[in-house]
């Protein structure tokens, strides 16, 4: 695939540049208005995903690799949770929904370039990351002065000369815009001096050429990860399954880019792996029989034991329980990747201790939601106690995945079955509308004669407006006037903004605000 393309590498890394102007110029006319007056984002960021998505396609298809296309299917979770944006509100799911953009992209990108991730490890998963976080930006530079060919666009009286006046125009561009910017913004004299000699908005043109610039470059680099870039060609082993071709399960050695492996004489034997192992299950074990009425006690217990209160049971419970939880899956995962396989015996052993301790695991996973459950029944919900949870509900279902894979012998599909899981949990998110959730609770909480935190309500995102608007009549009047001058306050100018910044979420919000307009001024008042 590689030198097929190099052949021609000069036509495709015009077409790259030329593609990436267009994502620039889409991204300014999407985001200028955020940029100049700060209306909220909207429903342009999935306007410029699918452009990109668009782009991506395209130079995959120009880039003749037909092995690697199958990676564009993870241009689909990038394309889904994008919508996000034009939906919900919630600085943490809208958080949360630009993550997935970025790995999918990244996870996109990497797998262009012939890796197989639906059955790759997770270094691979860390390398697609880590290349997605620093090669966009990087990539453009290599793109401009190892694939270009400057030469051949001018006489050749000029061309030995390009490539310096290339790089010192790299060099040099950024700096000079940057000092021009500061020069222009401190002197109102010599800004109108140079509006007046191109007569042009200064400002606006600055503005409009740092965010092409940025989209374009972003965008080229991005395109050349997988479509020009030399990394496509570095490879180290990585140790697959044969699965079909040997009854035994025997492994094999295949060359796949950015892959990564434990040298033989790093390996653990089975003495070292289960001494580890076995402590923490003795560990574990020692945890669950001995706390046995910590773990379910519950209300009754917080009420019998001194000094014991509802938030040092419940909430530092909970949390100190959800890191326990987290840290055992990189554990077992370690174990199991550097344990040297020479029995079965060894292998049974390893795999007996790992079953075991997540069976200990479940129980004390159970015990931090219980713990969680009764810490919102008496101080009601919030945006760190539920997110926590839907983490912990995550956490579950990767155990499951890791029993079912890893510790079956089909450690190939854990990474991409995980990050299927974590799909389907943000997913979930989205459907139930978390702040608007955490509004219903807390209001429930209030109905029962508990308290309930306004300041905290009018805190939450637009997701919990509509909410808090139908059921202001239930609260005492004190956090009714609370509620009711915050969202005014928001009517005047909050919502409004151009089609680029659609949002069903800021919509419904506004439409609930202005329909109780009168309401909410009565209530508004001292």
């Amino acid at each position: 695939m590689f030198k097929n393309f190099e052949k021609n590498k000069m036509q495709k890394s015009v077409l790259i540049l030329a593609v990436a102007s267009l994502v620039g110029l889409a991204g300014d006319g999407l985001f200028r208005n955020t940029v100049s007056t700060g209306i909220p984002i909207g429903l342009g960021i999935p306007l410029f995903v699918q452009i990109l998505a668009c782009a991506t396609i395209f130079i995959a298809f120009k880039s003749n690799m037909p092995l690697g296309r199958k990676g564009l299917y993870f241009l689909l979770p990038a394309l889904l949770f994008s919508l996000g944006f034009a939906v919900r509100d919630s600085g943490i799911i809208l958080a949360i929904d630009l993550g997935v953009v970025f790995l999918s992209l990244s996870f996109a990108a990497l797998s262009l370039t012939g890796l197989p991730l639906t059955t790759s490890g997770i270094s691979s998963y860390l390398s697609a990351i880590l290349s997605g976080m620093i090669l966009p930006f990087l990539n453009t530079a290599d793109l401009l002065y190892s694939y270009v060919e400057w030469d051949k666009l001018m006489p050749a009286s000029l061309s030995k000369h390009m490539r310096s006046v290339m790089r010192g125009l790299m060099i040099g561009l950024p700096i000079t815009a940057v000092f021009f910017g500061l020069f222009v913004s401190a002197d109102p004299a010599f800004a109108a001096i140079v509006g007046k000699s191109v007569n042009i908005d200064i400002g606006e043109a600055f503005r409009d050429s740092v965010l092409i610039g940025l989209f374009s470059w972003t965008a080229a680099g991005y395109l050349h990860t997988f479509a020009l870039s030399k990394m496509s060609q570095d490879t180290t082993t990585l140790l697959l399954p044969v699965g079909a071709e040997s009854t035994a399960g025997a492994l094999r050695r295949e060359t796949v880019p950015g892959a990564l492996d434990v040298p033989p004489g790093a390996k653990l034997g089975i003495t070292e792996i289960g001494v580890a192992l076995g402590l923490l299950n003795l560990l574990f074990a020692a945890f669950v029989v001995v706390q046995l009425k910590f773990l379910f006690g519950g209300a009754s217990l917080v009420g019998l034991t001194p000094g014991l209160t509802f938030a040092e049971y419940a909430r530092k419970g909970f949390f100190d329980l959800t890191i326990a939880a987290a840290l055992v899956l990189p554990v077992l995962l370690m174990a199991d990747h550097m344990l040297a396989r020479s029995s079965k015996i060894g292998v049974a052993v390893q795999r007996g201790l790992s079953f075991s301790l997540l069976g200990l695991l479940a129980i004390v996973m159970a015990s931090a939601l219980m713990r969680m459950h009764l810490y919102q029944t008496e101080y009601g919900q919030s945006e760190l106690r539920f997110y926590t949870t839907a983490f912990m509900t995550w956490l579950g279902m990767v155990c499951t995945i890791f029993a079912g894979t890893v510790l079956v012998g089909k450690r190939q599909y854990f990474a991409f079955s995980s990050f299927i899981a974590g799909l389907t949990v943000i997913t979930g998110l989205h459907v139930i509308n978390p702040d608007a959730m955490i509004a219903r609770a807390n209001l429930s909480h209030a109905k029962t004669g508990k308290s309930f935190d306004a300041s905290y309500a009018v805190s939450l995102s637009n997701d919990a407006v509509p909410t808090l608007v139908r059921n202001i009549d239930d609260l005492p009047r004190g956090d009714q006037r609370i509620i009711a001058r915050a969202l005014i306050g928001q009517l005047s100018g909050a919502w409004k903004a151009d089609w680029r910044s659609l949002n069903l979420s800021r919509t419904f919000a506004y439409q609930a605000v202005n329909d109780n307009s009168a309401k909410l001024n009565e209530l508004a008042k001292n």
